[in-house]
């Protein structure tokens, strides 16, 4: 089901930033991911109406205490898929390089920040990196992530159970291998999936 158009990627990642009072806007338009992905609908009303029931002071509090403080879930993709092992820095140069083809600015966060991957896929004209990325790296980085997060009732939790749904949908039987998280020591990444994109470097620095 992959689709040049992947603007609803952009839109995705908008809800996972600190919340402003823009929000509500933005989920506006999220009726036709609810029609076109089967299993989404119940996700983006509960974080509808987690919106319209918060002040945004509130909207802000929770967020934090999500992702902030005492971390429930962690939005690096990098340091979700191989924790603080050195791989990550060979992993945040290779995105830098994805950015700067895109001419896309990855702002105050890094590279692997999940609202700046997403909207990466959006900006990328190579669709073999979006195609690999994504199905390589990025769904079983969420998987993860909502494997880790230990609160059922946060609608975070169900926007990353919304968001591999989409994913799963729009990349899926694709000819690559998947890479497997492993909690005990985290294996290379860069030979394990053999991506195109990747660059061989040494004494990285991020």
């Amino acid at each position: 089901m992959f689709s040049a158009d992947l603007h609803h990627y952009k839109l995705i990642g908008e809800l996972f930033v600190y919340p402003r009072c823009t929000l509500l806007d933005t989920i506006g338009h999220f009726k036709w991911i609810s029609d076109h992905y089967p299993g989404t609908r119940a996700y983006i009303d509960a974080f509808k109406q987690h919106l319209s029931s918060r002040l945004l002071d509130s909207q802000k509090e929770y967020y934090i205490n999500t992702f902030d403080v005492q971390a429930l879930c962690y939005l690096d993709i990098g340091y979700v898929l191989f924790g603080e092992d050195y791989k990550r820095g060979e992993f945040l140069v290779s995105l830098k390089d994805e950015y700067r083809k895109a001419d896309l600015d990855w702002g105050t966060e890094l590279p692997d920040h999940l609202p700046n991957v997403l909207s990466l896929m959006y900006k990328s004209n190579d669709d073999g990196f979006i195609k690999e990325f994504s199905y390589c790296l990025l769904i079983p980085a969420v998987k993860e992530m909502i494997r880790n997060f230990h609160s059922e009732s946060n609608v975070y939790k169900g926007l990353l159970k919304m968001l591999l749904i989409i994913l799963e949908m729009d990349f899926k039987n694709l000819p690559y291998e998947q890479f497997e998280i492993k909690t005990d020591a985290k294996s290379d990444f860069l030979d394990c999936i053999g991506c195109s994109w990747k660059k061989s470097k040494k004494n990285i620095k991020v």
